[in-house]
């Protein structure tokens, strides 16, 4: 869900690091013309241009999120006057000196401080850093722009903070995923030295039997088989978060015992007993310990990038009982009449549940919905619809650009297996 906090909170994070650096003189973030002339010494930060980035604007959509359904955010420069006031004038030249210093010291803005200051809003989702500049304009530049405020000028300095992205509000949709995928390379008959993985597959029972299927796309409790070479003293798979940004992304180890590898191949089962997992992309690497007392660090093998995808465990529709087997046929969809607004409530529970940090939309059939409220941690988050048409939806969750799966593939002929709610008006 969209919060619209993210020039707020750049706001607050300069105004956090100059009042913790300089300790002291008084911080404001006021226009010119309300600058307080009564402090002995005093630093006031204010916002007076916001400017499209044009050059990220220029860059293609971040792969985080499908090229389906991506819609680019909208890329801004902030500049920001930073002026040194106070009844004693030698003590706000020592106050901007020290503000100087702080913003040389931060030319990047720490994930951490935005995290400290800004958790809930856009800004703290960024993958992009927050860099800080400081700008040479010419004097009659600085005079005008005191002008405008009708303010006696005072010494400042100009400050540029880059790249802002500002999220739209509208959703976005996506179109139902492909039957079929092809992925993987040919061989070149060059084996690796090391341990390498060169694919990743799905284990199913196809008909009562075992197949195995090139995939990127895994649920929590299934199956998986690295494919690759040396992997004979693999001890640990890691899986770590990607892009690894938000403080409650956590790496997942799964142990590999000795019956699960051979040299080829490692199965193991994401297991979902540690419960950190949360739906979204993850870096995949095998960790194998070195035979040599003077190399005990771990060898770690090349990396592949799969995706957790979210299940939608149950579905209760207006405060009904909730449904929890997706598997019925068309005429059994779950019952949906609008209430007297018009309006239809649905609450669903998911595996793994969804993160306060992350984005969540419900699609049905191809259109977007919103949730009522940020996810919080738990399993449970509740969606209401609107302006919809009578017929039959198809649900699917999507969190940070990874979706729950529409077809099951674990059988022939493949097959939709899915949640579907059937919306009629009487």
């Amino acid at each position: 869900m969209v919060e619209y906090h993210a020039i707020k909170s750049v706001t607050r994070v300069l105004k956090d690091i100059l009042t913790e650096g300089v300790r002291g003189p008084k911080v404001e973030t006021v226009p010119l013309d309300l600058i307080n002339k009564d402090v002995n010494a005093g630093l006031n930060l204010y916002l007076y241009q916001v400017e499209r980035n044009g050059r990220w604007n220029n860059m293609s959509v971040s792969p985080s999120t499908k090229p389906v359904e991506a819609r680019a955010p909208l890329a801004v420069t902030l500049r920001y006057l930073l002026t040194a006031h106070g009844q004693n004038d030698l003590d706000a030249q020592d106050a901007l000196e020290r503000a100087l210093s702080l913003f040389a010291d931060h030319p990047q803005v720490l994930h951490d401080r935005i995290q400290k200051i800004a958790a809930n809003s856009s800004l703290a989702r960024q993958i992009e850093p927050v860099r800080l500049t400081m700008i040479n304009v010419e004097a009659r530049d600085l005079f005008h722009l005191w002008s405008t405020f009708q303010a006696p000028y005072r010494t400042s300095v100009l400050f540029q903070v880059e790249v802002i992205l500002i999220e739209g509000g509208q959703p976005s949709g996506s179109p139902p995923p492909v039957a079929v995928r092809q992925l993987g390379t040919p061989a070149i008959g060059l084996d690796p030295p090391f341990p390498f993985i060169q694919d990743v597959e799905i284990v199913t029972e196809v008909n009562r039997t075992i197949a195995f299927r090139a995939e990127r796309e895994f649920a929590v409790g299934e199956k998986l088989v690295l494919r690759g070479y040396h992997f004979d003293n693999v001890y640990f798979v890691r899986f770590t978060p990607w892009p690894m940004v938000q403080p409650d992304q956590e790496e997942v180890l799964v142990r590999v015992t000795t019956a699960d590898r051979t040299n080829s191949d490692v199965t193991i089962t994401l297991n979902p007993a540690p419960g950190n997992w949360r739906a979204g992309k993850y870096r995949v690497t095998t960790l194998t310990p070195q035979s040599s007392p003077e190399k005990a660090f771990e060898q770690q093998s090349n990396a592949v990038i799969i995706e957790i995808v979210p299940q939608l465990v149950s579905v209760r529709v207006n405060g009904n009982a909730p449904v929890f087997d997706p598997s019925q046929p068309p005429e059994r969809a779950i019952k949906a009449i609008p209430n007297e607004h018009g309006e239809i409530a649905i609450s669903i529970s998911t595996n793994p549940p969804v993160r306060a940090s992350q984005n969540v939309i419900l699609m049905l059939n191809s259109q977007p919905i919103q949730p009522d409220s940020p996810p919080d941690g738990t399993d449970q988050i509740h969606f209401t619809m609107t302006n919809f048409d009578e017929g039959i939806y198809w649900l699917r969750l999507s969190v940070d650009g990874t979706e729950s799966r529409l077809i099951d593939r674990s059988q022939i002929p493949l097959a939709f297996r899915a949640f579907r709610v059937e919306i009629k008006f009487a």
